[in-house]
């Protein structure tokens, strides 16, 4: 269906269409992969943010969970929740949790012993140690034009000029000024601010396969509600399509990624002898021609 979605206002890990990464003091997290899962190491007290690019040329919309709840509802996440909306060629950073359309409160690591993650004020910190991110495309619905002309059977749409001309005119009849789908039952709902749209019975479908249940066995590390910072959102239209990437970011503290076999550990550099250093020999010290 025909949503209405968070978009921000203008403010590694690359897919190629798109670049996910978790911000620390503005600089990304080393992501490390293993077994197929990727991970960060996270830090008790760091503030972090989210940074999800979309390299292409349509709008995506992006729905974010830290810890198994929904970033904009604090409610346990569900793939068909509402997200951010992130246009063409730009990006967008998720700074915490939104608690109104100006403001959140920020994403800090906290260690789980602690019990004052936001999971916990919810009684449930059994999914602490992930961030997820499921991304889908939006559907595109070219308009299409009526050429003015007489027709003696039913009018049918015929394309005029540019297909992706977003100008169209429409049947003498037509009161709502689109194109109707018989099939297609258009309603008129309200939003909080007393806006309207029309919205169609369209509905999507989610591959649950493609979800992964989170193991918190070995896990540290959960993340708190952090100070208010400023984070400005309008309502936006989506008509969501079909899932184009799912990615989930597990973390936990270094001694807990290693125990748990994540390539973390740093090498150190060994300083390789020279076989050819110099010129001429050095007599020993007390040696006499």
């Amino acid at each position: 269906m025909i949503d209405r979605y968070k978009q921000t206002k203008g403010k590694n890990m690359s897919y190629n269409a798109y670049d996910i990464n978790v911000l620390v003091n503005g600089r990304r997290c080393k992501q490390h992969v293993h077994e197929g899962k990727t991970y960060i190491e996270s830090k008790d007290g760091s503030k972090y943010t989210l940074e999800i690019k979309n390299n292409t040329g349509n709008r995506i919309l992006v729905i974010s969970s830290v810890d198994g709840l929904n970033v904009l509802s604090g409610e346990n996440a569900s793939p068909s929740d509402s997200g951010y909306v992130v246009d063409p060629y730009s990006k967008v950073e998720i700074k915490g949790f939104r608690y109104s359309d100006d403001n959140v409160g920020a994403f800090e690591f906290t260690r789980k012993k602690d019990n004052d993650s936001y999971a916990a004020t919810k009684g449930n910190q059994k999914n602490c140690g992930v961030i997820g991110f499921r991304l889908y495309n939006e559907i595109y619905r070219p308009i299409w034009r009526i050429q003015n002309c007489t027709l003696k059977a039913t009018p049918w749409p015929v394309w005029g000029g540019d297909p992706y001309d977003q100008t169209y005119t429409t049947c003498i009849d037509d009161d709502l000024g689109v194109l109707r789908d018989e099939s297609s039952e258009y309603k008129c709902s309200s939003t909080n601010k007393g806006e309207s749209l029309y919205s169609a019975n369209i509905t999507s479908r989610v591959d649950t396969s493609m979800l992964r249940e989170v193991k918190s066995k070995g896990f540290d590390m959960a993340t708190k509600w952090g100070e208010k910072l400023e984070s400005k959102v309008t309502n936006v239209e989506f008509e969501r399509g079909c899932l184009c990437l799912s990615l989930d970011i597990y973390y936990a503290s270094r001694d807990s990624l290693i125990d748990m076999g994540v390539p973390i550990t740093k090498h150190q550099k060994v300083s390789s002898p020279e076989s050819f250093p110099g010129t001429y020999a050095k007599p020993p010290k007390g040696w006499k021609a």
